[in-house]
């Protein structure tokens, strides 16, 4: 019986919906939205939102956690979630 070759994995990727939102949740916490506006792409807002790679969201909290130097800034930032 022959091997069947295996297909990369597909990439996991979040919306710029979610990036957003959360960017949003941490503003209203008090962070500077200048420190984190990089991580969004809105040159012109594309239709469809852009699509973001699985690491980009780790990047982005852990930049809210160094800003924030807030244990519990998930929790605060959950309570400010629409």
């Amino acid at each position: 019986m022959a091997k069947r070759a295996q297909s990369a994995p597909r990439a996991f990727t979040v919306s710029g919906d979610l990036i957003r939102g959360l960017i949003d949740c941490a503003v209203r916490c008090g962070l500077p939205r200048m420190r984190l506006a990089d991580m969004l792409k809105e040159e012109g807002r594309p239709s469809p939102p852009p699509r973001y790679a699985a690491e980009h969201i780790l990047k982005l909290w852990d930049r809210v956690i160094r800003l924030s130097a807030d244990p519990v800034i998930g929790f605060r930032m959950a309570l400010v979630a629409e």
